[in-house]
């Protein structure tokens, strides 16, 4: 009896593939059956067949602390030629009406308002992320909603040229604390925030170790309030 060789390199139809190799993980298992998210064809029987990863990327939007907005992806991705152009940014605030003018009183709505928020460059962080730096002049109450969008799928493909799939426009509402005004960034720097750290602990260390049995709580606590109280100057915000 005739059977077909797994890994020769022969494809004679009684397998599911056969790329002439028994490895893992290159669309053809190690058992020549086409694995998940590819497809093998070409092989006959002096042929080998070609595999090929047919499992789209898709991306996801994260917002950081420190003014950057991500789009992270499920697998290494290439760019086609993409610039700022290809993406829009939209900054929106809800404004409700509802304790302005009533024209009616069962309706209250929502009409967006724009915010002082823009995204002048963007950078390629590894193979999987797309890095877009925020610049923005308003103060932010937490009501804010991020809106980017890639306007053309195409535009993003994988290793093996498969376009962007799924969603391609991504929203999230922003945080009142993922946005610290520039200057009031520098001002903090300019305050030297890490030296006044630096003189206050040491000076209240040496200051509670010439004094006999001082609970070692105390200047903890101590030392955490003036911490607490520096960042919330940070913050602009009431301690």
């Amino acid at each position: 009896d005739c059977h077909e060789i797994c890994g020769d390199g022969k494809h004679m139809g009684f397998l599911e593939c056969d790329d002439g190799n028994k490895k893992d993980g290159d669309g053809c298992s190690a058992n020549c059956e086409v694995e998940y998210g590819f497809s093998c064809d070409g092989g006959d029987y002096e042929t080998a067949d070609e595999c090929k990863d047919i499992l789209p990327p898709f991306a996801r939007l994260n917002l950081f602390f420190n003014n950057t907005a991500t789009l992270d992806f499920n697998e290494p991705i290439q760019l086609n030629r993409v610039s700022l152009s290809d993406f829009s940014f939209i900054f929106q605030r809800p404004v409700d009406h509802r304790n302005k003018k009533k024209k009616k009183k069962s309706v209250s709505s929502t009409t967006p308002d724009s915010v002082g928020c823009d995204v002048l460059e963007f950078s390629v962080n590894g193979s999987r992320q797309l890095m877009f730096p925020l610049e923005c002049e308003d103060h932010l109450d937490g009501t804010e909603k991020f809106t980017l969008t890639i306007k053309d799928r195409n535009s993003i493909v994988d290793m093996a040229g498969n376009p962007l799939r799924g969603e391609t426009q991504f929203s999230q509402t922003l945080f009142s604390t993922d946005r610290i005004q520039a200057m009031e960034s520098s001002r903090v720097i300019e305050w030297g925030t890490f030296g006044i750290f630096m003189v206050i602990t040491i000076a209240i260390t040496f200051g509670f170790r010439t004094m006999e049995d001082f609970p070692l709580e105390i200047m903890w606590n101590t030392l955490f309030f003036f911490q607490t109280f520096q960042f919330l100057l940070y913050l602009e915000q009431e301690p």
